[in-house]
């Protein structure tokens, strides 16, 4: 869509955004863990913080050259791929608690667990034995 109509690519996008995000949020009500709560608002703040970029980058684009600031739709892509990362995380997470439980799914942060909002955030298995029956971890 973006080679063939690019005006409108930008509005397709958001067009998926925003109920991805609605169901991450009605995802994270039903969650009981701090934890991934916390990382369900970073991501959509992440969201809200890229939809202001853009927005700002495009209506405003002349004001923020007249000032030599030519980087909101910079920030558009920092925010939109670290809400995205985050979402995908949660949606995997979410998708591994429903589907398979006895794994024991867990959201956990590179380089170190205690790092919180600064680390990588991913998705362990705690349940996992190997094919000897060994537990793994």
């Amino acid at each position: 869509l973006a080679c063939v109509w690019p005006a409108v690519n930008c509005v397709a996008l958001f067009i998926l955004g925003v109920p991805a995000t609605s169901v991450l949020v009605l995802q994270m009500k039903s969650c009981k863990s701090s934890r991934i709560v916390n990382l369900g608002l970073r991501s959509c703040l992440m969201f809200a913080l890229a939809l202001v970029s853009w927005v700002s980058d495009n209506l405003f684009c002349s004001i923020w050259k007249s000032i030599s600031f030519p980087y909101m739709h910079c920030f558009w892509h920092i925010f939109i791929a670290l809400a995205s990362y985050q979402a995908c995380v949660l949606f995997a997470y979410f998708d591994a608690l429903s589907e398979i439980p006895e794994q024991k799914p867990v959201i956990r942060y590179w380089p170190r667990d205690n790092l919180g909002f600064m680390g990588i955030p991913y998705v362990m298995f705690k349940g996992l034995r190997s094919k000897t029956g060994e537990k793994m971890l």
